[in-house]
């Protein structure tokens, strides 16, 4: 499963900034009133959050530091230690999300939220929404001063939830797992890094990955009986 993993994360990296580059107009005002159709303001949000300096602190951290290695640990200690089916459902889902993301990602491209929202961004997101604009006009080779790439949907948000997913069948790392992935989830927002539809977006995109992956692993490795429905007289789960 590691070359299938590795080779699947390489397409994903590099699909992101290419993306950028058919230059189709940018959707942040669209994607500003679907938050507010939902009630949430994001910029009241950061705000809130910072009255906390200790949270502030940790949602912060948790966002710039730990969604890497917890998408490592779902890379490698599935496949290395036997949990066959957990590896294949994390190698599915990711690459039924490169198939379901790709589209939006060309057609309903965004910077970010303080664009949208009109907030100072920070230098990180100052130096991806250069980096957009570049790729946008062609004048980035996207392998030299990368900011990065914001995307509906979140990739943080994705990532953090299938890689929990992944790391469950662990008993000892189910729940810090769960816990790093929520802490991911929520500081996409409070960092100023997504709009909260952008992590809907992301979650939605588990679901119906896992539906997805669930359909393939249990269509191609159990038995007719199980795919009809039925194991040892219960309903075997698809999701």
């Amino acid at each position: 499963m590691l070359p299938w993993t590795l080779l699947i994360a390489v397409v994903i990296a590099q699909a992101a900034p290419i993306t950028a580059t058919f230059a189709y107009p940018l959707r942040d005002s669209l994607w500003r009133s679907f938050d507010q159709h939902l009630g949430i303001n994001v910029p009241g949000i950061m705000d809130l959050v910072r009255r906390y300096p200790v949270l502030e602190s940790l949602l912060y951290r948790s966002y710039a530091f730990t969604l890497h290695p917890l998408v490592l640990c779902a890379i490698l200690l599935p496949a290395l230690l036997g949990k066959r089916e957990a590896a294949q459902r994390f190698v599915l889902s990711n690459a039924f999300s490169f198939v379901l993301a790709l589209p939006l990602m060309i057609f309903l491209p965004a910077v970010g939220p303080w664009v949208g929202w009109g907030f100072q961004p920070d230098k990180l997101q100052a130096a991806c929404e250069a980096t957009i604009h570049a790729l946008r006009h062609g004048s980035l080779n996207i392998h030299d001063n990368f900011g990065g790439i914001v995307c509906l949907p979140s990739f943080h948000t994705f990532w953090a939830i299938v890689a929990a997913q992944a790391l469950y069948p662990f008993r000892y790392l189910r729940y810090p797992a769960i816990v790093v992935a929520g802490l991911i989830t929520v500081s996409t927002v409070t960092t100023g890094w997504h709009y909260a539809v952008d992590v809907i977006a992301g979650v939605l995109m588990v679901v119906i990955c896992r539906i997805l992956s669930n359909l393939v692993i249990y269509g191609r490795f159990r038995s007719k009986e199980q795919v009809m429905g039925v194991d040892g007289g219960r309903l075997s789960r698809f999701a």
